[in-house]
């Protein structure tokens, strides 16, 4: 009976790519047959790249990873997909066949490791003892209802693997670039979730763009984009690599020199490791998926990035406070989870702004008061001075390990934040390039 469940599973996904991310908890290895494990595999991969999942495209894709048969199968993959597709009778019932893969899956499981744990047993060794104790926690994770749900500790068995710490340095790629803050902060601390807070047009997302800039020289770094789209996204990052206005990037009113720079910096960001995901609806499910193929990519290493809480995808069946909540909760949950960093920006109320100073707190938070209870660490930019806007200040609302700290910086034309020491005394950055004047055009309907 699992058999065709995983069968007609599979043939439901290429039917219908969405089922994918409700299958986000799914190991290749739940699927008893090597071929459909191979065609999961190749279906993640594909819908975590963005691309439409059909038997095309999952043909190509064996194709470049070189993989035509399974050991074990004598017809090729790609006509066993083929098969799943055909077979399926509806779509419809999918959930039914995932929760028959699942229970399959857990079963075997069990019996694999009860048949391991006997085994042990028959061998009355030291290495045979510590196996089989780490073989019956693993028996009773997998034996839990959803299989992720742990188990309890005693505190002498957590304590057998402590030690102190090796001291280590934080790379400058990982800093955030401003001396007060990263003498107390790592920005970058694995489990962690990070908001950085900024009414509109504070530079909450310059600050992030040019953060996960350094990063992704060094390390892959996933971006939901929400607040952008790719092309501007894209370009932005251009044009601060090149110390270039955006505004007059956009109008082509750029010199000779700076038409270099800006060729020189677009071959630099083609390099980056960044991936942006940028869909009209993304909500938890989508960033657990990407989070997860992400984790086993790259098991030690990158970020996840989300622009911004606010245009989240959430349940409309609640009001905005308890949907937000749900999300930061699932957020600080899947950093633990997948034990990486998870970098969040969102949007501040008007409070700030009739404070006198301008000063943000983690009351400004907007719609969701969770964030404040469920961040690890609380990032606000803000202009003090509304009459130097450039003038910006980023400090720590809230440092879960740590002191909090702040640093005075100034936002550049190009869309940089750069400390105020380091402008030589010169605080007011390089002037906007002026857009062109409007065309005129003939009244089509006359005056």
């Amino acid at each position: 009976m699992s058999r065709e469940a995983e069968s007609c599973l599979i043939g439901c996904i290429i039917l219908n790519n969405e089922i994918v991310v409700e299958m986000d908890t799914f190991d290749p290895k739940d699927f008893s047959r090597p071929a459909y494990a191979k065609i999961f595999e190749v279906i993640t991969h594909l819908y975590c790249m963005g691309q439409k999942v059909d038997l095309v495209t999952i043909k190509e894709e064996l194709r470049l990873r070189g993989v035509s048969r399974v050991e074990g199968e004598e017809e090729e993959v790609v006509l066993i997909a083929q098969h799943c597709v055909t077979d399926v009778p509806t779509t419809t019932h999918y959930k039914e066949y995932i929760e028959i893969v699942r229970k399959a899956a857990k079963q075997r499981k069990i019996k694999k490791l009860t048949a391991k744990i006997d085994e042990c047993a028959s061998v009355d060794t030291n290495e045979s003892r510590k196996e089989e104790k780490d073989l019956i926690a693993r028996l009773e994770t997998v034996m839990s209802d959803d299989g992720e749900s742990g188990r309890m500790v005693e505190m002498s068995e957590l304590m057998r693997d402590w030690s102190l710490p090796e001291r280590r340095e934080i790379p400058d790629w990982k800093k955030i670039g401003f001396e007060e803050l990263d003498r107390t902060l790592d920005l970058y601390e694995p489990g962690t979730l990070t908001f950085i807070a900024g009414r509109p047009g504070q530079g909450k997302t310059t600050l992030a763009r040019q953060l996960m800039m350094k990063m992704s020289r060094h390390e892959p770094v996933e971006l939901f984009s929400l607040e952008e789209s790719m092309t501007i996204a894209r370009n932005k990052m251009i044009c601060t690599d090149a110390k270039i206005s955006f505004l007059s990037y956009s109008y082509g009113q750029v010199s000779e020199d700076e038409t270099q720079r800006i060729i020189i910096s677009a071959g630099e960001v083609s390099t980056l490791n960044l991936r942006i995901h940028n869909k009209e609806s993304i909500g938890i499910p989508k960033v657990r998926l990407i989070s997860r193929w992400h984790k086993a990519q790259f098991p030690e290493n990158g970020a996840i990035w989300i622009d911004h809480l606010q245009l989240m995808d959430r349940s409309r069946t609640k009001n905005d406070n308890s949907a937000l909540s749900e999300i930061t909760r699932g957020l600080k949950r899947l950093a633990l989870e997948v034990n990486l960093p998870i970098l969040v920006c969102c949007a501040l109320n008007r409070n700030a702004e009739h404070r006198e100073g301008g000063k943000p707190s983690l009351a400004d938070l907007r719609d969701c008061g969770a964030i404040e209870s469920d961040a690890d660490k609380v990032i606000f930019i803000y202009t003090p001075d509304h009459e130097q806007p450039s003038m910006k200040k980023i400090f720590l609302g809230k440092h879960r390990n740590g002191p909090c700290g702040s640093a005075d910086v100034i936002m550049t034309a190009w869309g940089e934040l750069v400390q105020q020491t380091t402008m030589h005394g010169d605080p007011m950055p390089p002037s906007v390039g002026v857009p062109p004047p409007p065309i005129e055009r003939e009244d089509r309907y006359g005056s």
